[in-house]
This record gives C-alpha cells, structure tokens and sequence, in this order.
C-alpha cells in the first residue's frame, strides 16, 4: 500500500491532503505526536523536566521537485566554499561587523574571541564543517510550464542537531501517509 500512496504523493500532493475534516486532522496530528514518542524524537520540557516535547515535524512530508533538488545539490558545494572563504577571511569578518558589534553584544563578544584567537600563530591544518541549509521552494506559478522559484532561507553551522531524524521523520510521515491513506 505504502508505493501506491507514495506514487499518489509524488504525483499529486496538492490533492492528496486536501478534504480532511477537522476531526480527521486531529487525529492525524495525534497520531504523528505518537509516532515521535515511539520513534524518540523528543526533548526535554524547559518549565519540567519530567515532561517532553516531540521536535518540530510537518504533518505531511513536503513535496519538493527533484529537478530543483538536484540543482541546489549542484550548488550547495559552490556555497558552502564560499562560507568557507569568507568564514576565514579575519579581515572582511572584523570590517563587516564593525557596526553590528557596536549595538549586539553577542556580535561583539564572539568578534572579541576571534581577534584573541587571530593573535595566535597556531592554525588549524584539517577543517570540517557541519551544515544544515534550509531551501524552500516558492510555488507561485502563473503557468505549469514554470519552474517554481528555490530560496535559501537558512544557512546553519551551528544548530544542526535535527539532522540525525531525518531518517526517523522520513518512516514516521510514511506511517502517516499509510494511516491517511486508509482514512479515504
């Protein structure tokens, strides 16, 4: 059953969760709260600690075209040279902060770290980056013929903690899609 929704999906997704009354979306959300218990994609409760929260999740996966997929592929390592390079360049960062350091003390904290680290003659000769970009996918066409518009929205290399569920989120929203499926 699981390939005939997943043809569904990738076919046509717009319809495909469209006509959920609200009782229906309620139980789904349930359901996928559920399955992030059972799947331990949680966290710990700021305000109590004897409770948990499930990581932030769509109900359903989103559909994202694989042309466009395959062209941010194509560039993603283009942009992540160009952090590398600019992440590296003690001047530019220093020249271009100059103002923001002056009204955020974080800015100005983290500029103050990098200035005592530049006076060491120690480097680094391996470098390994863990990134995480977020790419959303502007669906605004006039005509089919379009091809939807692709934002970078995110570029992190700080928090990318929630890459490691990928895999977990891809098996909870084909559970989803099961359930949803069987629903109709």
């Amino acid at each position: 059953m699981l390939s005939t929704i997943r043809t569904k999906f990738e076919k046509d997704y717009a319809e495909y969760i469209k006509g959920f009354d609200p009782e229906e979306l309620r139980e789904l959300s349930t359901r996928i709260k559920r399955y992030c218990g059972i799947y331990g994609i949680l966290f710990i409760n700021k305000l109590d600690d004897k409770f948990y929260h499930h990581i932030p999740i769509t109900l359903f996966p989103s559909p994202f075209p694989k042309e466009q997929f395959q062209k941010i592929r194509t560039l993603q390592s283009e942009v992540n040279m160009l952090l590398h390079r600019v992440s590296n360049d003690y001047e530019f960062i220093i020249k271009s902060l100059k103002n923001v350091r002056k009204m955020d003390e974080f800015t100005k904290k983290l500029a103050k770290i990098l200035k005592q680290l530049n006076n060491y003659q120690f480097r680094q000769q391996i470098e390994a980056g863990i990134i995480r970009a977020d790419y959303m996918i502007d669906d605004n066409r006039v005509s089919p013929k379009e091809i939807p518009k692709i934002y970078l929205i995110e570029y992190n290399t700080i928090s990318v903690s929630f890459g490691a569920h990928g895999s977990q989120i891809q098996e909870i929203h084909d559970e989803i899609l099961n359930f949803a499926g069987s629903m109709r």
